[in-house]
């Protein structure tokens, strides 16, 4: 086995987990220590009106916290219940997360873009006591449903509307005003709450996709939490004079780990609700760095080669003749060698292409950091050449997002870093990439059986992605053992699972989807003969010209209803965007197994140019 150390080519020993969590003990702890040390500092910015952004400090953030656990400590909440946030990234999602991990309980987050069949399997699975929504349309939703869940005694919204005729269900400023009566008779409340949360700890149950389909929960302590934000920070190069935006999903560890980093290192954050206008908070804002997924800087990069492409002949030339330069001595030296002297042509195409680009994020950025997925080389060489560094690193849910991270002084195209410190990488005998240290999960919420299938009897992690490291120590990752897609957008899909739901339809016999490491979701389609017959009848086709009918436009619209209808019943991130119907069936032997099991990579290889074209 290869195994490496932070820091170092091979071997070293991580840091341990005293000093690691000699800071503090808890996330609750951490928060209580970043208001003694920034108190009046800007903690937040959000948009409170088009045209205004309002602040919150440090001291306020804290002070906010407080009287939302108090007022959760009045409904009866206790540690280790389980609280469940269903909604959008805002700043009242981190406010709501701090509250319940100031209480002792549990934070269990839910994707806005559930279905209301992942919603009832999700609450059912983990049991919350208080389920947590943003809006009108998702409190629908979970009324819907709530004869169903088992456990759920509160609902709180956080948008403001009336809800008085609900039984059960409060407005987040409602508990807050409660919670400022309660704290006038217990005034020490928060500080004994935080007193009694030790590193091990349950701090959330995270649910991510598992190979069946079934969502698994990934149960994180707050040492697991704290291990990841205090590697991250020895890793990164930020401190509270940086301001970041946060715009990835809270209901995503990534997104949650950037929040838990801005307490360790006082890093001011600024919350983009959408995600579409992600470039206009941008150039508000003026952030130093941010944290994002490839789907995001895949957009930067088309905007940015849209940019390019509109130049000047002579700027257009003075470009290439600079990006040349600086992308030779990057890909033989990496970052640090890039940023070597520049030549006349580099200093002018700076002056008069690459500092107007660069505006384009603010003018402030120094460096972006990508993870999730890997990201394609050529976007992260086109930002070097911008200057804005691209660090990609890697991690999974079940290492709190965080295992290894590329470096400003060390940062290669291609790889994902080094470990952060506190977490050991090793390479076993078939290729895939394990994982051992203080940010790694304890468990899956009630699969004791699917936790064992993960972990070797020496206590290694087994990720399911195969990759190697370098002579310098860098982790570079090739591929995944285990059968699930990560797209571009982060997002974990299991195949079988939307396979399933498009197999249900009369028309389609198999499906095969992909996406991994792209943008959506897309399947080849093998129709079932004696349906397609009977649909060429109806339509006054002929039924023995395969051929022409899965070209016909009437029969490519039925086909497409019937991938609506699939499409209902998934996640929006699992919805399939495009299809196309194989030219012949799936045959045993050419893409079956004898038991009828797709031979997935086979029928990848013979219908790549086609699945390529779908993402045309």
């Amino acid at each position: 086995m290869i195994d490496t150390g932070e820091g170092s080519s091979r071997g070293t020993q991580p840091a341990t987990a005293p000093a690691l969590l000699k800071i503090a003990r808890s996330i609750p702890d951490l928060l209580q220590r970043a208001t003694l040390r920034w108190g009046p500092s800007i903690a937040m910015r959000h948009r409170k009106h088009l045209d205004r952004w309002g602040i919150l400090t440090f001291s306020e953030v804290a002070h906010q916290t407080a009287e939302t656990a108090a007022g959760l400590a009045d409904l009866g909440l206790q540690r280790g219940d389980r609280v469940a946030v269903f909604s959008a990234t805002r700043v009242e999602w981190t406010i709501c997360d701090y509250a319940i991990l100031t209480s002792g309980a549990v934070t269990v987050p839910v994707y806005h873009t559930c279905t209301a069949g992942q919603l009832t399997y999700q609450l059912n699975s983990c049991q919350p006591r208080v389920l947590i929504v943003d809006n009108e349309a998702r409190l629908k939703q979970v009324l819907e449903v709530r004869d169903r869940l088992r456990s759920l005694e509160a609902v709180i919204v956080l948008d403001r509307f009336d809800i008085r005729h609900l039984d059960g269900v409060t407005s987040l400023v409602d508990l807050q005003r409660t919670g400022r009566r309660y704290l006038r008779q217990h005034p020490d409340l928060a500080e004994r709450s935080v007193d009694r949360i030790g590193p091990d700890d349950v701090a959330t149950i995270v649910y991510t996709s598992g190979v069946s389909g079934l969502p698994r929960g990934v149960v994180l302590t707050h040492r697991n939490l704290l291990a990841a934000v205090q590697g991250i920070a020895g890793a990164l190069p930020v401190d509270n004079t940086d301001v970041t935006v946060s715009f990835l999903p809270l209901s995503h560890i990534f997104g949650r780990i950037g929040q838990f980093l801005a307490l360790e290192a006082g890093v001011s954050t600024a919350y983009a609700q959408r995600i579409d206008r992600l470039e206009e908070v941008l150039l508000e804002v003026k952030p130093t760095f941010i944290f994002g997924v490839p789907r995001v800087y895949e957009r930067i990069y088309r905007s940015m080669v849209g940019s390019i492409r509109e130049l000047s002949p002579l700027r257009r030339k003075l470009f290439d003749g600079a990006k040349n330069g600086m992308l030779e001595r990057y890909r033989d030296g990496g970052a640090e060698a890039g940023a070597a002297k520049r030549s006349m042509v580099e200093r002018a195409a700076e002056k008069v292409v690459l500092e107007r680009i660069r505006e384009g994020f603010g003018g402030r950025m120094r460096f972006v950091v990508s993870g999730g997925a890997p990201l394609h080389p050529s976007i992260a060489e086109l930002f070097h050449v911008v200057g804005v560094e691209v660090l990609e690193g890697y991690g999974l849910t079940e290492t709190a997002a965080a295992a290894t991270v590329s470096r400003l002084e060390d940062n290669m195209a291609g790889s994902v870093g080094r470990p952060i410190p506190g977490i050991r990488i090793r390479i076993s005998p078939d290729g895939e990439v394990l994982a051992r240290g203080d940010s790694v999960f304890r468990e899956y919420h009630g699969m004791p059986e699917e936790t064992a299938a993960v972990f070797d009897d020496r206590g290694w992690f087994h990720t399911g992605d195969t990759g190697r490291i370098d002579s310098d120590g860098r982790l570079i990752i090739t591929g995944r053992i285990k059968d699930l897609l990560i797209t571009s957008g982060a997002k974990n899909i299991a195949p079988q699972y939307v396979e399933g739901a498009l197999k249900t339809s009369p028309l389609i016999a198999e499906a095969l989807v992909y996406g991994d490491r792209r943008p959506y979701v897309v399947a080849l389609l093998d129709l079932r003969p004696k349906a397609v017959a009977d649909l060429a009848r109806e339509l006054g086709l002929d039924p023995e010209d395969y051929g022409a009918l899965i070209e016909n436009p009437r029969v490519q619209v039925k086909v497409a209803h019937e991938v609506e209808l699939a499409n209902s019943r998934l996640a929006r991130f699992e919805q399939v965007r495009q299809f196309a119907i194989l030219p012949e069936h799936l045959e045993i032997g050419g893409g079956l197994t004898h038991s009828h099991k797709l031979r997935r990579e086979q029928v990848e290889r013979r219908y790549r140019r086609l699945i390529d074209g779908l993402y045309s």
